[in-house]
């Protein structure tokens, strides 16, 4: 059970072809997209309080990756799937 408290986000499209948009209820600081063997192979900042974020992921390789999204000192995850 998710903390009321905590942030929460979505992503889409999922699944994701080039670029994935990122949109919750406090402003994103960090995303990081690890593979399945826990490898970060992307990670962006944003410190412009964004709600709304676009990540390019055109440059992964199909399959399941994890989203670690930062914000307010807390950390959420989502599941995307890349499929070109």
């Amino acid at each position: 059970m998710q903390d009321p408290r905590s942030p929460a986000f979505r992503a889409y499209p999922n699944p994701v072809k080039d670029m994935i948009q990122i949109s919750g209820t406090a402003p994103i600081d960090r995303v990081q997209v690890l593979d399945p063997a826990g490898r970060i192979v992307f990670m962006d900042k944003f410190h412009a309080g964004a709600y709304e974020v676009t990540l390019q992921l055109s440059h992964l390789s199909n399959g399941v990756y994890l989203l670690c999204i930062e914000a307010r000192g807390a950390t959420s995850f989502l599941r995307a799937v890349v499929g070109h």
